[in-house]
């Protein structure tokens, strides 16, 4: 409305001229087309809107970005349907609405009648709320209720021990049980990159953060297609891949204080009663260390050091 990018006069107020609604869908849905037909690149989603309700999005903001009300994203949300169909991308989704906080993609999710929900094949949160919002809520609504894929489509901290991280990320797997889970980027300036660099600067050093060794406690072994299983303790993560017969368990312990964890694995049947394990504890500079395996029973019991990470991985499990 004001030709600015990064938002109106009043943070609250929408920024996209009602006259141009159409033209953005057009764009949108113009370039999901010539990206798969001129670049070999199918997206697997459009997403129309980024952190829509929040009230940052003004005309001094120092990012780009555009507020656009609940009743809005509903008008566009039918018009980019409309423009992908007509482009012959009738099964291409829509993912929305990318809200910044759990309670915001609640309230936007909730003032949607059934028509707009439909037009939605796909939702997407941030995870910026961290400790707060009612992630549960936000995952009977979306994946019980009607049965869409959940995304924390992005969640960043300036915290580079990774540990604030890991905690959030706990949260996500206990409590909003996403279908996928996304870091911010991962090169970025001080303790939000996993690797810190000046972006600004062409000549910037990489520098990896301790957080890039935390982080890959999770994507090294909880792989796509495992199930998470429900462990009890928000602390606790455990990930069965059925195809690989692997039990993946990442334990957290945020803490200033040791503790130790015990976790029951009677209702799995292992071809060794064995666990490799792999930690980090960014603190004291030891990153991703490979440990002496673990021997178990029906229970694996673990000490856990402070501020520390533990993955433990079984192989050859089957469940009883």
């Amino acid at each position: 409305r004001n030709d600015n990018p990064s938002g109106g006069p009043k943070p609250t107020d929408d920024n996209l001229a009602v006259e141009q609604e159409r033209n953005f869908a057009i764009y949108l849905a113009t370039v999901a087309r010539r990206s798969a037909d001129k670049w070999g690149i199918p997206f697997t989603t459009v997403s129309p809107f980024n952190e829509p309700v929040s009230h940052w999005w003004s005309a001094d903001c120092k990012q780009e970005g555009c507020h656009v009300s609940p009743v809005a994203q509903a008008r566009i949300l039918k018009l980019v349907r409309e423009e992908l169909d007509k482009r012959d991308l009738k099964s291409l989704p829509i993912a929305a609405s990318e809200e910044t906080h759990y309670d915001h993609a609640i309230r936007t999710w909730e003032s949607f009648d059934r028509e707009t929900r439909a037009l939605i094949g796909q939702v997407n949160v941030h995870g910026y709320q961290e400790a707060g919002g009612d992630r549960g809520k936000l995952h009977q609504l979306v994946r019980v209720e009607c049965g869409k894929p959940l995304w924390n489509s992005e969640y960043g901290d300036g915290d580079p021990t990774g540990l604030n991280m890991a905690r959030n990320l706990h949260r996500d797997f206990e409590w909003l049980r996403p279908t996928a889970w996304a870091y911010w980027q991962p090169i970025d300036g001080g303790g939000w990159g996993l690797i810190s660099s000046r972006l600004n600067q062409p000549d910037s050093r990489l520098r990896v953060n301790p957080k890039w060794h935390v982080l890959a406690h999770y994507t090294r072994h909880i792989r796509p297609g495992s199930v998470i299983l429900t462990s009890g303790d928000e602390s606790t993560v455990c990930a069965w891949d059925k195809q690989q017969r692997a039990l993946t368990i990442v334990c957290l312990n945020d803490t200033g204080t040791a503790r130790d964890a015990e976790i029951d694995l009677s209702a799995f049947a292992p071809d060794k009663h064995l666990a490799v394990r792999w930690v980090t504890q960014p603190r004291v500079n030891v990153f991703y260390h490979p440990e002496e395996p673990l021997e178990f029973g029906t229970k694996l019991a673990v000490s856990l050091a402070p501020g520390s990470v533990v993955t433990l991985v079984i192989g050859g499990v089957v469940a009883k």
